[in-house]
């Protein structure tokens, strides 16, 4: 039996400073509360360290792995792998407070997937998981040498290497019940939906093909949980640890429709009162599907928009017109869902009037809400090869075919065009009258205001 820490660093919240349009979210840290039930089951004592719900400093997590057998540290702040943050320093900061107590430290993460060798010199750890991070972090507990479980990086004759062959993927419809036991399940908020708000996942991976998306993590093949083993997790997130929101985190959730389906009429029935959204394409939704998702108790979808300008769009080959995305939003609106809707600015190719483009058209489209990023040009990406990256970052924030300061400066603007309308404020008070929720409203302003500043 070994006593293992799992340990999620501390980053700023919600937005660092690098990355002023990067929400920091404080959501719950699913691949290491599987990973940590996963653990359990096999006789170790485990505990998970979630410095960044826990606003912790390196130096105190650092204080609370001396008596651990083995420490494993997640380079993502946000448990799900396709949109990493690439600010390292809270990751960093961490990982050189916790070698001065073990010298059993062991990285997971998508930095260390996309950059092994790097990322393994940077922090001296032990080794390196790539990819998922549960079956492998089983193996290594288990006393399994480095060298012999595929996708490792560790030290050979002084120099990174990875074991060859196939890396284990999960069967994500048969894992044990996530340890939220483990986890400051208070902490958890999402500032769209409420405090807490758990993260659960009905599928990973996604089988469309757009060349902005990062699925490296994810492997080769997109998974997808049954209907029953996703009423199973959303009865243990409510009944025994008290969810009243929940993020269905998937890439793309109704893609996996039965399962989907066979949820919503149980939660049509259930008497929870439940509130949850989940993330989709526009050209996926239908209005029987969207009547299901409501009654089911969905409040929230979220649609990668990415673009205003059907050039574009063509150009990441996202396979969407714009008039499907105005069918969906609109369609999700009169349904009674709320509908955000992502946008990037500074992809390959993309001009400043097609950025304002993509602005006029989001107000032309009028979501509950918009997000702007600055196109962020994600190793193993299509986009990245057309991107032409600065060579000097590990991760580069932005391509080098646009200022970074200069989007910055335009998705400001483009923020406080869409969100300082009387519209806005007017569908806000009726939101606010409707839900009699203060808290979250304030929350949400409280976010615009940063994203300000």
């Amino acid at each position: 039996m070994s006593r293992v820490a799992l340990i999620r660093p501390s980053w700023e919240y919600p937005a660092n400073r690098r990355e002023p349009y990067f929400h920091n979210r404080i959501f719950v840290p699913l691949s290491l509360a599987i990973t940590a039930s996963m653990l359990r089951d096999r006789g170790h004592q485990v505990r998970i360290i979630d410095a960044h719900a826990l606003r912790m400093s390196p130096s105190t997590v650092a204080g609370l792995v001396r008596e651990c057998d083995r420490v494993f540290v997640t380079s993502s702040a946000l448990d799900r792998w396709e949109c990493p943050n690439v600010d390292l320093d809270p990751f960093l900061h961490t990982v050189e407070h916790l070698r001065r107590q073990t010298d059993q430290l062991h990285v997971i993460g998508v930095h260390g997937t996309l950059r092994p060798a790097e990322i393994l010199r940077l922090t001296g750890a032990r080794g390196l998981i790539l990819g998922e991070p549960e079956l492998p972090t089983v193996r290594i507990v288990d006393g399994e040498p480095l060298e012999s479980i595929p996708g490792v990086c560790h030290w050979s004759g002084g120099e990174p290497f990875t074991t060859p062959g196939e890396r284990p993927l999960l069967d994500i419809d048969s894992h044990p019940l996530p340890a939220f036991d483990l986890l400051p399940m208070e902490r958890y908020a999402y500032v769209l939906m409420g405090e807490r708000s758990v993260m659960l996942e009905g599928s990973r991976g996604c089988p469309y093909r757009c060349t902005t998306c990062l699925k490296v993590m994810y492997g080769p093949r997109y998974r997808k949980k049954s209907g029953a083993t996703m009423i199973r997790d959303v009865r243990h997130a409510v009944e025994r640890h008290g969810a009243r929101n929940i993020v269905f985190i998937d890439m793309e959730f109704c893609v996996n429709r039965d399962a989907v389906e066979e949820l919503c009429d149980f939660l049509a029935r259930a008497s929870y009162g439940l509130r949850w959204c989940c993330n989709t394409r526009a050209d996926i939704v239908d209005r029987d599907l969207l009547r299901r998702l409501r009654a089911g108790g969905c409040t929230l979808i979220n649609y990668g928009v990415e673009s205003g300008v059907q050039e574009v769009l063509d150009g990441i080959d996202k396979r969407l017109t714009l008039d499907q995305v105005e069918r969906a939003i609109r369609w999700t609106q009169e349904e009674g869902i709320e509908a955000l809707a992502f946008f990037m600015v500074g992809l390959p190719g993309e001009t400043r009037e097609q950025m304002l483009e993509t602005r006029r058209f989001a107000r032309r489209l009028d979501p509950d809400y918009v997000s702007y990023h600055v196109f962020t040009p994600y190793p193993c990406t299509a986009a990245y090869e057309r991107a032409r990256p600065p060579s000097d970052p590990l991760f580069p924030a932005s391509s080098g075919e646009h200022d970074e300061a200069e989007l910055r400066r335009f998705i400001r603007g483009a923020i406080l065009d869409f969100y300082l309308r009387p519209r806005f404020f007017l569908r806000t008070a009726r939101r606010l009258a409707r839900q009699r929720d203060p808290g979250r409203v304030l929350a949400q302003g409280q976010l615009l205001l940063n994203y300000l500043r």
